[in-house]
């Protein structure tokens, strides 16, 4: 039992009363399950001062004054990247302070700023995030029955290794490296891209892409995947709105011509949007299908399974 442990005041009552019984500190700890130390320490305490409890204000004094810790808070909050090294050091030179990098995460800790490793979010220019606002605003109102016309679609590579997902192991001290324990990593991770469209008619037909997407290839997708399963959802295609993102082969000219001479029509996409796309979700339960399922390689993929 560590030194920092606080026993209870009744657990505290019940190890003077079997002292002033004649119990060994040996005996006590047998009858109370605490260390004979913890026992022995309370003990010669109750001797000297005739009580048990902690005398407050008998600790190290606080080095900081309320109006220091404001001024960390402020730094802190001006980077909030910096180090509480580098922060212990700043903070020395505006309030001569003198304390631990220790002293200054507790500080940090106690005014609700805990570190904590930042969220991966695409770099987004000023140019974007105002493309965005305005698209939200232009689409906000729309009902139910116009969404239920759009088609949405998107590719997505799922790689045979690493897709599984945040895992956790249980190990003990020292196992960090025993083979139950790790996750095995490879450089070149082998994966297959594909592509994809859900209405709310449902998921559309499925195509596996073998090599890279150009304007060419992704006409051959629109017009072997992509108008089938508009007219599996809708009929014909004027009964729908096709989305899709602004990736390079997908605003090509020849596409545009395609989509044109095709009589489909486009739902306007601000760049640099996964978030918006609802057919993200569709690719998350795609994720953890292909990972229950563990293939070896591409031949490995049930593609039956994955499409249901």
């Amino acid at each position: 039992m560590g030194r920092s442990f606080e026993l209870t005041p009744r657990k505290k009552a019940v190890i003077v009363a079997l002292s002033k019984e004649g119990l060994s500190s040996r005996a006590i700890m047998r009858r109370v399950g605490f260390d004979q130390s913890t026992i022995v320490r309370l003990l010669q305490k109750f001797n000297r001062t005739g009580g048990v409890e902690r005398v407050k204000g008998r600790g190290p004094k606080r080095r900081s004054t309320a109006a220091a810790d404001r001024l960390l808070v402020r730094m802190s909050l001006q980077d909030r990247r910096a180090s509480s090294t580098a922060l212990k050091r700043a903070w020395e030179e505006s309030s001569g302070v003198k304390v631990t990098s220790r002293t200054v995460r507790s500080r940090l800790v106690a005014a609700g700023l805990s570190a904590r490793r930042p969220r991966k979010k695409p770099l987004l220019t000023k140019v974007m995030r105002q493309a965005r606002l305005q698209w939200a605003k232009e689409h906000s109102l729309w009902t139910v029955d116009q969404w239920n016309k759009v088609i949405f679609s998107d590719e997505s590579k799922f790689n045979l290794h690493g897709s599984d997902g945040p895992q956790y192991v249980r190990r003990r001290p020292g196992e960090e490296y025993h083979p139950s324990c790790i996750t095995s990593t490879v450089k070149h991770p082998q994966g297959q891209m594909v592509w994809a469209c859900i209405s709310s008619h449902g998921v559309g037909r499925l195509h596996f892409v073998t090599g890279t997407v150009n304007a060419d290839v992704y006409i051959d997708i629109l017009q072997k995947k992509l108008l089938p399963s508009i007219r599996d959802a809708f009929g014909d295609v004027n009964s729908c709105t096709f989305q899709d993102d602004s990736a390079p082969c997908h605003r090509a000219k020849k596409v545009k011509e395609f989509l044109a001479t095709s009589d489909i029509s486009v739902l306007p996409w601000p760049g640099n949007s996964p978030d918006l796309n609802p057919i993200e979700n569709c690719w998350k339960v795609v994720g953890q299908k292909l990972a229950a399922k563990k293939p070896r390689d591409k031949r490995g993929v049930d593609t039956t399974s994955v499409e249901s």
